[in-house]
């Protein structure tokens, strides 16, 4: 129901993003020439596969797989490969495990977490294809489950560390994003909540598994993804 050069360009926002969210986990180990290289490899290798896998009537879409907005395509597939990324180009020279590292600006931070929850908009409702219900069913999941996985990864950290943090309230921003992205258009606005709730709290765990298990995620990629 769209012109085809439309639905192309918008495919390309999903695939053009998810490198974007990659590097973060090995951020400061590599070139600038050298991720260009990689996005390009990466893209045709494991991207373009995958992203035929489960949309368009792929073997894993056959077997029943839902992913509405990228929660297979772009945000799985973006954990795992920064995983490996992480292994792979080993710690950066002054990292100390169990010491993370504080950015310069939290409050660009914080700023940088509300347009990208803005901008989730465009990939959750946007993935209707129209300005109908299912947009705005989508558009209303995804800020119910932002918002709840905002609260519960503060409540999980204020139990764990004994306070609440900016960061962490970003964190938790991108935690509940992440989790709504496959089912946004199938899940109600409660449920939207619950899941977003559980999202916050696995995902502040998680976050911790680099320091257990040794490897440098700069921007906690793996654990939130």
């Amino acid at each position: 129901g769209i012109p085809e050069i439309t639905f192309v360009l918008f495919q390309c926002m999903f695939a053009v993003i998810t490198p974007g969210l990659i590097i973060g986990s090995f951020a400061e180990r590599v070139k600038f020439s050298g991720f260009l290289f990689f996005t390009v490899l990466w893209s045709i290798l494991v991207y373009n596969p995958m992203a035929h896998f489960v949309w368009g009537g792929g073997w894993l879409q056959q077997m029943g797989a839902i992913d509405f907005a990228g929660g297979t395509v772009v945000h799985i597939n973006a954990g795992i490969s920064a995983l490996v990324m992480a292994l792979m180009l080993g710690s950066r020279s002054d990292y100390k495990s169990g010491h993370p590292t504080s950015p310069h600006q939290i409050p660009y931070v914080f700023i940088g977490a509300a347009f990208l929850w803005l901008g989730w908009f465009g990939f959750n409702a946007g993935s209707a294809f129209a300005a109908n219900g299912t947009a705005g069913y989508a558009w209303v999941s995804t800020s119910a489950a932002t918002a709840a996985a905002m609260l519960s990864w503060g409540f999980t950290e204020k139990i764990r560390t004994g306070h609440y943090t900016a960061m962490g309230a970003a964190s938790g921003i991108v935690a509940g994003l992440v989790a709504i992205t496959p089912a946004a258009d199938v899940v109600s606005p409660l449920w939207a909540i619950v899941l977003g709730a559980i999202a916050g709290v696995l995902t502040c765990l998680a976050c911790g598994l680099k320091f257990k298990l040794g490897y440098d995620d700069s921007l906690d990629v793996v654990g939130v993804h």
